[in-house]
């Protein structure tokens, strides 16, 4: 599926599971700074041993 910048942004809330552009993998959104243009996200599923978050401009997600 291919969304504009601005769509993504409109239809991501947290827990949200989203595709970072040029990954295979699915992320889930934890957080979210609108006026920054961020989110905070984690791997999905979350593995036994943890996760990692990290935080990534909303301009590269993609909605799976």
């Amino acid at each position: 599926m291919r969304n504009s910048d601005k769509t993504v942004e409109n239809y991501i809330d947290i827990g949200s599971c989203v595709k970072i552009k040029n990954s295979m993998k699915t992320f889930q959104v934890i957080g979210i700074n609108h006026k920054k243009s961020i989110c905070w996200i984690r791997e999905w599923p979350i593995k036994n041993s943890g996760y990692k978050t990290f935080a990534l401009s909303i301009q590269n997600i993609m909605l799976t």
